[in-house]
């Protein structure tokens, strides 16, 4: 092997090490916590495999002195690089196509920037000649771009992938970086002494940074974009939570005022029944016992729900909505102490959600076919499992795993809410609709 083919190889090496490398650095970095097990155990060996396959297929290319076959190895191990990378990431597909267009156009810069180098060094060469200061310039521009990402973009494109999921805008997102990169192929210079003709070298210049410009431009706007909508979103279901909240309080003040008002009474009652004993007048007593059982007694068995007082007052509050709408409700009973380690608010929200959109749901059912069958178990020390079918009339709205509220708003907000907070303690929220039945599944870890 002489001098000049040496230098072909180390040249050609360097062109794949310093494209791949970079870009696999880039597309995997935001997404590594999205990786499977195995692979994320895998990770170093893979990477190992990455850097001798930029060196045995380089290789390759100068021994076969830019054969044919040699463009057909480029395009199969991008084609089984893209095949992992989609298998091995446990995302949304389209995501990950997203991160894989705009990894692309960023590694694309790299390589005009070493075209348009190896023809200020070289006027008379062609795109295919191997270029020493050209290779320099690229890897100069991609080591500042994957230093750039680390240290600035990587944690901001994980939350935006972690917390954005509309796949629609991920797609339409996608669209001006795959331009870009079209655009970006388009300029490689076949023949670099097209470049020095008049002023084409300070317009292919121009055109360069006003791409990337324009391409960073963009990324920023859709971050400040999605940041707004994610916000919003939360914002919203903020707003929600503390209505929630706020209707909870006027059950639990109204529960105990009536409380309040059955001592004042009790009080009234235990007089009025030793004034009928002492007269003996025990016919009128009899009769004054029962209406009070009548009154009291019966509203007292029917709202013990459980011994969470918070809890118990939102649920007799919704009990005596169902049973004025004549819903089956059976009879709850819930295994759910005072103090539990998950707070009564955030028990309240997710009972009061679940329980109102059953609620909602058997207004749209026929008189005599609503039913609302809820239970709550917990596993001592471990777990708390709330499951709930009710009926409904089957057409419940439902957009990207959401159901919407029928209410006007169509909002859905409440049962996210719900999986929010079934998160918030470790554990999961899972509904769905079978025929004219609607399934809550919830686990909540104590």
């Amino acid at each position: 092997m002489n001098g000049a083919m040496m230098q072909e190889l180390l040249i050609a090496v360097g062109e794949w090490f310093f494209f791949y490398i970079p870009a696999a650095i880039i597309a995997i970095a935001p997404v590594i916590k999205w990786m499977h097990e195995p692979a994320k155990k895998m990770f170093p060996f893979i990477m190992g495999i990455l850097c001798a396959v930029c060196v045995v297929c380089p290789m390759l290319s100068v021994f076969i002195d830019k054969h044919p076959i040699y463009g057909l190895i480029d395009v199969s191990f991008v084609t089984v690089l893209l095949l992992f990378y989609l298998l091995l990431i446990d995302l949304e597909k389209v995501k990950l196509l997203y991160l894989i267009i705009c990894d692309m156009t960023l590694m694309s810069f790299g390589g005009l920037v070493y075209h348009i180098t190896a023809a200020v060094f070289h006027p008379e060469g062609t795109m295919q000649d191997s270029s020493g200061w050209g290779l320099l310039a690229q890897i100069t521009v991609n080591l500042l771009i994957v230093l750039f990402f680390c240290a600035v973009v990587r944690k901001k494109l994980t939350w935006v992938i972690e917390n954005f999921h509309n796949t629609t805008v991920w797609a339409i997102a996608g669209v001006i970086p795959a331009i870009i990169l079209f655009c970006n192929y388009m300029m490689v210079p076949r023949y670099y002494s097209t470049i020095k003709f008049r002023r084409i070298f300070r317009i292919s210049v121009v055109l360069i940074v006003t791409l990337f410009v324009l391409f960073v431009t963009l990324q920023i706007m859709l971050y400040l974009i999605i940041r707004y909508l994610v916000e919003k979103y939360e914002m919203d279901r903020s707003a929600y939570m503390l209505q929630m909240q706020a209707e909870q309080y006027k059950v639990l003040k109204r529960h105990l005022e009536e409380t309040r008002r059955m001592r004042h009474d009790f009080r009234q009652m235990i007089y009025s029944i030793r004034e009928l004993a002492e007269r003996k007048d025990f016919e009128r007593l009899q009769a004054y016992i029962g209406s009070f059982c009548k009154e009291y007694a019966g509203n007292a068995g029917r709202f013990d729900f459980c011994r969470n007082t918070a809890l118990n007052a939102l649920l007799a509050h919704y009990a005596a909505r169902a049973e004025e709408l004549q819903i089956d409700i059976g009879g709850w009973s819930f295994e759910i102490a005072e103090s539990e380690r998950i707070s009564d608010i955030d028990l309240c929200v997710i009972f009061g959600n679940i329980v109102e959109n059953a609620i909602e749901a058997c207004e749209k059912v026929r008189i005599g076919e609503r039913y609302i069958q809820l239970s709550a178990d917990r596993e001592e020390g471990q777990c708390l499992y709330i499951t709930m079918v009710n009926s409904s009339d089957g057409c419940s709205i439902k957009k990207k795993e959401v159901f919407l509220s029928s209410k006007k708003e169509k909002s859905g907000i409440g049962l996210s809410s719900v999986k929010m907070l079934a998160e918030k303690y470790g554990g999961l929220a899972e509904f769905h609709e079978e025929g004219n039945e609607f399934y809550s599944n919830i686990m909540l870890k104590l």
